[in-house]
């Protein structure tokens, strides 16, 4: 079982992960509701990640289950890219279950981490599953508010999503074995242009939107 301290640490990466995330996905909404979208959706977040993790183990055994998470992950990266924080308006209800599913297909690759690391420890990732929901609110909301000054947040969480992707691609057994038997260069490289692959894939559909979108 893991260290207190090392699922501690885990668990605020993550909830900071989540809250990229959500910051960026968040549509132009009033104080007060963004505000109850927020806390709503770390709550379901936080609930959704402690049902998860700990029955993850099973799943994470199965070649498919990884492809559909990088799969999932990638498709996320790029349509955070292309698209942008969202400019649709709904009603409280409707945007909270679609930030709440967008956020937690980004947070597959969380959630595989925390299940490899804990093991079936329910104990711990629940307290500190509940106690991140702070700090996942208030780095959404400071997110929110920022993204159309700081050009920066757009490709960080596109590009954490991608990393991700890559990640989980090149820790599949078949594939980690075939690259380390290449010995041109470390898994950690191809990681690394895997996930360059995903955000040129985005920044060109992005561009294709533009130069189609009415002038």
């Amino acid at each position: 079982m893991a260290s207190v301290w090392e699922i501690c640490i885990i668990v605020i990466i993550t909830a900071i992960d989540n809250a990229l995330l959500a910051g960026v996905l968040i549509p132009q909404m009033e104080p007060l509701k963004r505000r109850i979208t927020v806390i709503v959706v770390a709550i379901a977040l936080a609930i959704s990640q402690v049902v998860c993790s700990t029955g993850v183990d099973y799943f994470i055994r199965h070649t498919i289950f990884r492809l559909l998470v990088i799969l999932l992950l990638a498709w996320m990266s790029i349509r955070v890219l292309y698209t942008g924080q969202s400019r649709y308006t709904s009603s409280v209800f409707a945007t909270t279950v679609r930030l709440f599913l967008f956020t937690f297909v980004g947070n597959l690759d969380n959630i595989l981490w925390l299940g490899s690391v804990l093991q079936g420890d329910r104990l711990w990732i629940t307290i500190l599953s509940f106690a991140s929901i702070p700090i996942f609110v208030c780095v959404t909301s400071l997110l929110a508010n920022q993204i159309q000054k700081q050009w920066w947040i757009l490709p960080m969480g596109a590009g954490m999503m991608a990393w991700a992707s890559a990640s989980i691609t090149f820790s599949i057994p078949a594939i980690k074995n075939f690259v380390e038997r290449l010995d041109d260069a470390p898994v950690f490289t191809f990681q690394c242009l895997m996930t360059v692959c995903i955000l040129v894939v985005g920044v060109a559909i992005r561009g294709l939107i533009r130069n189609k979108a009415p002038k």
